[in-house]
């Protein structure tokens, strides 16, 4: 369950992509990252990690293996990505390793965050803001925090 905490880590994080200078931020709308979509083509994009599932530590390797598994699942799809780490502003868990997939829907975004069981992925569209998107029940007191 995504508790109020959660989210407030999750908003805080920043989500790097490597070779660029894309970091992305909850709520903000990053000029970079709409440069990064002309380039290739696309108006939407998510940044998903398989790093960690359910909030699980896993070992460095095991996390290694999954996003491994994560590159291979989008290459075989088509898509077009970079890789990138999301790090937590109060250095409350590991960088984790990420992607950044180009032209992707919302609804095969969340499937595939689903598929290596992570709570959350963002999501965004050119020129829009970075959006926090839950693939898990959110706790009832955390509900206020997500209307902000």
């Amino acid at each position: 369950m995504i508790t109020k905490d959660l989210i407030e880590s999750y908003s805080n994080a920043t989500y790097t992509v490597f070779q660029t200078d894309i970091q992305l931020k909850v709520g903000e709308v990053n000029s970079d990252l709409d440069v990064a979509l002309k380039k290739n083509y696309s108006l939407e994009w998510a940044y998903i990690s398989a790093a960690n599932p359910g909030l699980k530590q896993l070992r460095p390797g095991l996390n290694q293996a999954r996003h491994t598994m994560l590159l291979d699942k989008v290459r075989k799809s088509g898509y077009t990505y970079l890789e990138g780490e999301s790090v937590s502003s109060a250095n409350e868990w590991p960088p984790e390793r990420s992607i950044l997939v180009f032209d992707i829907t919302r609804e095969e975004a969340e499937k595939l965050g689903k598929h290596f069981e992570q709570n959350v992925i963002l999501f965004g569209r050119k020129g829009k803001q970075v959006e926090l998107v839950f693939l898990n029940e959110v706790e009832a007191s955390a509900m206020e925090t997500i209307a902000k």
